[in-house]
């Protein structure tokens, strides 16, 4: 019989990794254990008990109605485009280094001026955006602690005053470490998010487990 960690077994019940995937997700952690950090159990979902990664930020947005964001680290698309497509009144900042991955004819025919492409180190394409502009910001760029490190610091004073800020992949240690010692405790959702709230208000979301401390 396999002894799951928690974390594990929430990838299991939210069939985000098979049990082959778990076995690899091991062998990673095994040969490079300071980049992970196994036990970054989820304390919350959105109510609509989504599994990915955008699930949790269209709650999010359509909680508080926000109209503004930037996603740090774009690749494919695939969170971009799920977000500008189920908030019709959303518009994205879309920043990453390279923008052929997902800027393209199609992709400005079904978005059009929602999608605002910056192409570019995310410090520098930072000072194309107001000040106090955003209502949120989705983190998911270089994981490395400089460059999380260095995000933060050229994003974080874009946010409203009501701004939250997230991001993906808090289960790297380099993510985890960065993220809590700038915030202190911060939340972790579906799909390895995590967010920050200014108020530290979570109450619409759907907790998890109740007995689990935040982070």
């Amino acid at each position: 019989m396999n002894n799951y960690t928690p974390h594990e077994q929430f990838l299991l019940d939210n069939n985000l990794h098979a049990e082959s995937g778990i076995r690899r997700y091991r062998l990673q952690v095994s040969r490079n254990p300071a980049k992970f950090l196994v036990e970054s159990t989820p304390t919350y979902q959105g109510p609509r008990n989504g599994n990915k990664r955008w699930d949790i930020l269209n709650d999010l947005i359509q909680h508080h109605g926000w109209t503004l964001g930037a996603e740090i680290g774009v690749r494919k698309g695939h969170t971009q485009f799920q977000l500008l497509t189920e908030n019709p009144n959303l518009t994205m900042y879309a920043v990453d280094k390279d923008v052929s991955q997902f800027h393209n004819s199609e992709s400005v025919a079904r978005f059009g001026h929602r999608m605002i492409v910056l192409e570019g180190d995310s410090r520098h394409m930072a000072k194309f955006v107001p000040h106090g502009s955003l209502d949120f910001v989705f983190i998911d760029a270089d994981h490395t602690a400089r460059a999380v490190k260095v995000d933060l610091k050229a994003w974080v004073p874009k946010l409203k005053p009501t701004g939250w800020i997230t991001g993906h992949d808090v289960h790297m240690k380099d993510v985890y470490d960065v993220a809590t010692r700038k915030f202190g405790n911060i939340q972790i959702g579906p799909d390895h998010t995590w967010f920050k709230a200014p108020d530290d208000n979570y109450d619409f979301l759907r907790k998890i487990d109740s007995s689990v401390s935040q982070l």
